[in-house]
């Protein structure tokens, strides 16, 4: 095994009531956040406020999303609901003998803050090296944004709540990506990928981004017809005929929309619409269910994640026993029998560490300020003094 080592919700947003669209067919929005439409009075979710004025109407609060936060989110070491200490203890494959310990990072997009800006970047890096190989084209890109009709406004079948959503997100795209390919000569196969955005008030949409070069072309094709016609750009972006009817079928809104890639600038300039804001907690869906992915691809497209293969190691989760007593538990320990001894040192060095702690409790009643790094050596850690020198520490 491979492991990568590296060293809340929002507040209630005022939204004023917007008008309803003109007929059946929806209005433009003026973004794909909270549209016109959507900012229009639903007493089931929305609190009635203050009336400022007689001109100025009523106000409506939308209730920010109640955060969803596994285990190992609220284990890791930048979050504020930490209530277990877990750590990571590597070593080098070939050469177990000197270990090195780290506080645990879950580098989670639920986790706001460093671990959300480092899987953003992590992630914008592999779509960008996948999107980038000489197999593609810049112009042959299709990007989308596919978005719900969650009170039935259209369909006259509301969603019943954001996590009935969330579970359908999968199976809802992978539909909509099958009649695509069917109708487009099997494009885009396995070329595609998908991150899933939420609205301020929870509910989710999908920003896709596929490879299909005929779809493009049509697509060209018909936003210069719909602007000739005096249509604003929004309104020639929305879906329209088979394309629709696939959307709509597979059970997305009417309010999405679909544009095509012109070049290798504008390219870039998707991919950071596409990746380059998954780390503002405003869009990320933290109210999904436990294990929602949040990244989708199809099968082989996205290259892998990037590891240290040389070096190896065990994360390793305190935790009291009913008796009282410390119990230490490797998670996700490597398959290699080899590593065994040196996973039972690691264990012995953390117990080590225990014992370091409660006596620094009993002589200063609270913690000093601890090294964030420790390195051990068949089991024996070292002191703290040396520690701190090694990496510098400044306790002030």
């Amino acid at each position: 095994m491979s492991v990568a080592v590296r060293c809340t919700a929002s507040p209630s947003v005022a939204v004023r009531p917007g008008p309803l669209p003109p007929n059946a067919t929806g209005s433009p929005l003026g973004s794909t956040r909270i549209s016109g439409r959507e900012q229009r009075p639903r007493p089931l979710r929305l609190a009635k406020a203050a009336v400022t004025s007689q001109d100025a109407g009523p106000t409506y609060r939308v209730t920010a999303a109640t955060p969803v936060l596994p285990r190992h989110v609220r284990a890791c070491q930048h979050s504020a609901h930490r209530n277990e200490r877990w750590f990571i203890w590597t070593w080098p494959i070939e050469r177990s003998g000197v270990q090195t310990r780290v506080p645990y990072s879950c580098n989670s997009w639920r986790c706001p803050g460093e671990c959300a800006r480092h899987e953003a970047a992590v992630t914008f890096a592999r779509i960008k090296e996948a999107v980038s190989r000489d197999l593609y084209q810049p112009d042959g890109w299709v990007w989308m944004v596919l978005t719900l009709d969650r009170d039935g406004y259209y369909s006259g079948n509301p969603w019943v709540s954001c996590t009935q959503a969330y579970r359908q997100l999968s199976t809802m795209s992978r539909k909509f990506l099958k009649r695509v390919r069917r109708a487009y000569g099997g494009e885009p196969g396995s070329a595609w990928l998908a991150v899933v955005e939420a609205h301020r008030t929870g509910w989710p949409h999908i920003n896709v981004m596929f490879y299909s070069p005929e779809l493009a072309r049509e697509l060209r094709a018909e936003k210069e017809a719909y602007l000739a016609t005096g249509s604003t750009d929004r309104e020639a972006a929305l879906l329209h005929g088979e394309l629709l009817r696939h959307a709509e079928e597979t059970g997305w809104g009417r309010q999405s929309i679909a544009e095509a890639v012109k070049d290798r600038e504008a390219l870039a300039s998707y991919l950071v619409k596409l990746v380059g804001e998954v780390a503002k907690v405003t869009q990320s869906p933290v109210n999904a269910p436990v294990r929602f992915r949040r990244l989708r691809s199809g099968k082989g497209f996205l290259p892998p994640r990037r590891h240290n293969d040389k070096i190896t190691g065990a994360l390793l989760r305190r935790r009291r026993s009913a008796e009282g007593d410390w119990q230490i538990l490797p998670v996700n320990p490597p398959k290699d029998e080899r590593q065994t001894e040196a996973i039972q040192a690691a264990i012995v060095a953390e117990y080590s560490l225990i014992d370091e702690e409660e006596t620094l409790l009993a002589v200063h009643k609270v913690m000093p300020p601890m090294p964030p790094l420790r390195r051990a050596l068949a089991g024996q850690i070292e002191s703290v003094d040396d520690a701190k020198k090694c990496v510098g520490f400044d306790s002030s």
